[in-house]
């Protein structure tokens, strides 16, 4: 994935949210590209079909494993 400074900032800002959120609600997190924005959402293995409907750039697995 090539991504441009403005992505960048915001995969950053992603994937210290997602971190938080592993931290504070104990659920594991996956961060996707939609467009110029990047989100972490909750990450279930079992469930998750997001994988197929967004850009992937990763996975804060802390509890599912």
């Amino acid at each position: 994935m090539i991504i441009n400074k403005i992505q960048a900032r915001e995969l950053g800002e992603a994937i210290i949210d997602a971190a938080e959120a592993v931290e504070v609600r104990k659920q594991d997190q996956h961060i996707v590209m939609v467009g110029d924005k990047a989100v972490a959402i909750p990450y279930d293995p079992v469930t998750d079909n997001s994988i197929e409907a967004y850009e992937s750039a990763g996975v804060i697995v802390k509890y599912s494993m």
